[in-house]
């Protein structure tokens, strides 16, 4: 019988720290807005797809951010600045918004609303003004069009189509009102309230990992001593006084698990070290706070192994066995399992299949699986095939913010006899690490 081979789907789900904890304001609308168009969606996804499971690495800052807007109590600059009457903005307000809620006309997303690429190119024709320049820019109509396109872009377009009020908004298109502003954030907030919970139903029902990463998102080998910069750049130009702090890396690394467990009721397995950067030191002390695996890349194990990985014409990896395997290393305690994300394959969805149609992608991809489960014949150990990236911004470039994409390639793995997706601590349960 042929062996199948198990692929893991890690999404990385991060945004800085907006929110000034002093005055209890989100200072930039990235979190409310990536969660209306992103962070809801990729796992709600999931629920048409009982067979395909999936990994989800959720930063703890961002989560915070997230209950913060659920909790209520806050402010935030952006919102707040929208819901104002137009006709009551000082020139200082209106010069923020045309600098500051007019994306590039590049984005995909600003490109399939005709009125909002007709007023983002308008600011870009304006080159560099002054701020009072950009103050009288805009008429008041354009100006409240501006607001109301900058928020209603941001609503995942399988939300538009059944949200009747929305999809009205949708076909009108400019001549909004100051009240037509409402409708978007209620909506907006419908979705934010209910991104936790969803990932929670998908952890409970098996389908879904989460796991956690040190809180604010720091390099964590960095913190811990910047010097460790060297193994990989001896050339490096380095400060004087090396910053060495491993009391704030553990600390980081505390307030990620403590956190992940308020919100989603149990310790994390796994950890995304920020940029996947890891070092001896950093892997210890994942394995001291009693974490099961930790995730880094292909280039990494590269450079680690006695010679490098390659690939071949094809674009295979010419030494599979090293790639697609866990490792183990020990700590003070357990031992601790490292596995090595597929950079090719991960890249391919991050950056190449945008430009490709939906189904002509997802064929790829599973072709280019289904080559590594070939090789995979040729071994005695199962393969396990990681394929992590950044679970939100990628899908900015796809067409209808890539939900095509991902349909095609969920229903061709639902039916893959040959692929087997998992999560990594499942796959981990059953197969031992050999190395």
């Amino acid at each position: 019988m042929t062996r199948p081979l198990h692929v893991a789907f890690v999404w990385h789900m991060h945004q800085p720290y907006y929110k000034d904890d002093l005055t209890n304001s989100f200072l930039l609308p990235w979190v409310r807005l990536r969660c209306a168009k992103d962070y809801y969606k990729m796992p709600a996804l999931l629920d048409s797809y009982p067979d395909v499971k999936q990994t989800f690495n959720l930063v703890p800052a961002l989560v915070d951010q997230i209950q913060d807007y659920v909790d209520g109590g806050f402010q935030d600059v952006y919102m707040d600045l929208a819901r104002r009457p137009v006709s009551g903005l000082s020139a200082d307000e209106r010069a923020f918004i045309a600098r500051w809620m007019t994306e590039s006309s590049q984005i995909r997303r600003v490109r399939q609303y005709p009125r909002y690429l007709e007023l983002v190119r308008k600011r870009e024709q304006a080159g560099l003004p002054t701020a009072d320049g950009l103050a009288t820019l805009f008429s008041d109509a354009e100006l409240r069009d501006l607001l109301v396109w900058f928020n209603l872009s941001w609503i995942g377009p399988e939300v538009m189509e059944k949200d009747p009020e929305i999809a009205e908004l949708v076909r009108k298109g400019r001549f909004f009102s100051d009240a037509d502003l409402e409708p978007v954030l209620r909506l907006q907030f419908e979705l934010l309230r209910k991104v936790l919970p969803k990932y929670r139903e998908l952890q409970e029902r098996g389908q879904a990992e989460l796991i956690t990463s040190p809180y604010y998102h720091p390099i964590l080998p960095l913190i811990a001593d910047l010097g460790i910069a060297r193994v990989a750049r001896p050339d490096l130009k380095m400060p004087r006084a090396i910053f060495r702090h491993a009391d704030d890396a553990a600390e980081q690394l505390r307030l990620g698990i403590e956190a992940h467990r308020r919100h989603f009721g149990r310790r994390p397995r796994g950890v995304w070290p920020p940029e996947a950067a890891i070092s001896d030191d950093a892997v210890r002390l994942a394995a001291d706070h009693r974490l099961e695996w930790m995730l880094s890349d292909e280039g990494v194990l590269s450079r680690s192994l006695a010679s490098p990985l390659s690939r071949d014409a094809q674009g295979q990896v010419t030494r599979a066995e090293e790639l697609y395997a866990p490792y183990r290393a020990q700590g003070n305690g357990p031992p601790i399992h490292l596995v090595f994300r597929d950079a090719a394959l991960s890249k391919a969805i991050g950056f190449e299949y945008q430009n490709s149609p939906a189904d002509e992608a997802a064929a790829d991809l599973i072709r280019r699986l289904r080559a590594v489960q070939q090789q995979q014949q040729q071994q005695d150990t199962p393969f396990l095939a990681v394929i992590a990236l950044d679970g939100e911004n990628c899908w900015d470039s796809y067409e209808a913010n890539g939900n095509p994409f991902l349909h095609s390639l969920y229903r061709r793995l639902s039916g893959e006899p040959e692929l087997k997706t998992v999560t990594v601590s499942e796959f981990l349960s059953e197969f031992t690490a050999e190395r």
